[in-house]
């Protein structure tokens, strides 16, 4: 069960090098660990790039030094053609832990590895966003969709000495069951997620970890049970405040990643011109062709 709970997609990456339209070697920082650096001083072809291109951070073994990125915010070590000049000349044993791992992210919950993805670049974003099934067993449900175990929660043995991880799991499914459930309108469901969240968040800070598994049998029940769907309809749809935070987002990624990630800001100025957000009175030209898509 733990598997269809657990992102998989990770293992399916590859980089695709020059056919890949972003880069994921620009606009972040890239570290490099304390044992790759101390090989690269051992290159006498990398020896005159060390001043360079690094900055040394700490004595620390994981984040001792930092590539210093070019005026694009590209690394200095990259081809014209976004190829890696060190996997090319000395082989993917000299690449850092981060560059050798990223975009992988590898975390231990419960005592269990898993690997998800960052989404720096479009290949990534679409083995992710774009995937038919990202968690197999989280398809389509009948029934009361899958809810069946949750709502029998409250009843379940469940180790003690876990502490507030205890619920992990069954936190997780709720969400994706949720998030899934073809019933609701994915508004529907984020607004129910949100409501979930916020009470889960006042439990923790509450120290009320025993309580959640009363809060994850109530929500499942209202989401088997449709409770709030007439509620949830009859909140009015606010365009302008939908607009506004939208062009707020896209105006802040203009501001603060530069040069960088540059078919994610070709996607966004489509988006713009499809809001016809260059016309005059701006706003309300927006909310009219955002209405009308």
């Amino acid at each position: 069960m733990l598997d269809n709970l657990r992102p998989q997609y990770a293992r399916h990456f590859r980089c695709v090098g020059s056919a890949c339209e972003d880069a994921c070697c620009s606009g972040w920082d890239v570290t490099i660990d304390r044992t790759t650096y101390e090989k690269y001083e051992s290159l006498p072809a990398m020896r005159p790039r060390l001043k360079e291109h690094f900055t040394i951070l700490s004595e620390s073994e994981g984040r001792h030094a930092r590539v210093n990125l070019d005026g694009a915010a590209r690394c200095p070590f990259l081809t014209s053609d976004s190829l890696c000049i060190i996997h090319r000349d000395f082989g993917e044993s000299y690449l850092s832990e981060t560059c050798r791992n990223y975009p992988r992210i590898s975390r231990r919950i419960d005592g269990l590895l898993e690997k998800a993805l960052a989404l720096p670049g479009p290949e990534a974003a679409r083995l992710v966003l774009l995937a038919p099934e990202l968690l197999p067993g989280y398809g389509k449900r009948d029934g009361k969709r899958g809810y069946e175990r949750l709502l029998a929660i409250p009843t379940l043995p469940i180790p003690s000495e876990l502490g507030a991880m205890r619920y992990i799991w069954e936190i997780r499914e709720f969400c994706l069951l949720l998030l899934l459930d073809p019933v609701y309108e994915l508004w529907q469901r984020l607004f129910l997620l949100g409501m979930f969240c916020q009470k889960l968040a006042e439990l923790m800070e509450s120290c009320s970890v025993d309580q959640i598994p009363r809060l994850l049998h109530d929500y499942t029940q209202i989401a088997v049970d449709g409770r709030l769907r007439d509620v949830m309809e009859s909140v009015p749809v606010r365009l302008e405040a939908q607009v506004l935070m939208l062009l707020e987002t896209v105006n802040s990624f203009f501001a603060t990643r530069g040069p960088t990630q540059f078919r994610l800001h070709e996607c966004l100025r489509d988006f713009l011109d499809g809001l016809h957000h260059a016309e005059v009175p701006a706003l309300e030209s927006c909310i009219g062709h955002y209405a009308e898509g």
